[in-house]
């Protein structure tokens, strides 16, 4: 039978172990899901912009639709290097592609470089995890 006492130690240390590996992971799991939402708003930011622009002025031309769609994003992401990019990768060449893509992405946007572009895929983890084995 277990006490209280050593249920409570328990699961201390459980805990303390768990909120180790939340550190360990949390910059990389934030970092992909500004990604993901970069990713995944970038359709709609265009679609919303285009379509203020017709509210505004009626019909549009192509000329206007393209600057509209242009300017339509606080934040750049090159050709290539969607989220869906990502996911049409081979599973053992996905976190090298989402390094690639971050790294695109913190080159087409200053705010964002030091900052989308530190955490380095698996690599980090990984020595992470050694380290606190």
């Amino acid at each position: 039978m277990i006490t209280k006492q050593q249920l409570g130690n328990f699961l201390w240390g459980m805990a303390d172990i768990l909120y180790g590996k939340v550190e360990d992971y949390k910059s990389y799991i934030l970092t992909l899901l500004f990604y993901k939402r970069l990713s995944d708003n970038y359709p709609w930011e265009e679609e919303q912009s285009v379509r203020e622009l017709k509210e505004t002025y009626g019909s549009v031309n192509e000329k206007q639709k393209e600057k509209a769609i242009k300017n339509a994003h606080k934040f750049q992401i090159p050709e290539g290097q969607f989220w869906k990019d990502i996911a049409k990768a081979p599973l053992d060449e996905k976190n090298e592609k989402i390094d690639i893509a971050l790294n695109a992405i913190a080159d087409a946007n200053p705010k964002l470089k030091g900052i989308i572009n530190t955490v380095n895929g698996m690599k980090q983890l990984q020595t992470a995890q050694v380290a606190n084995d």
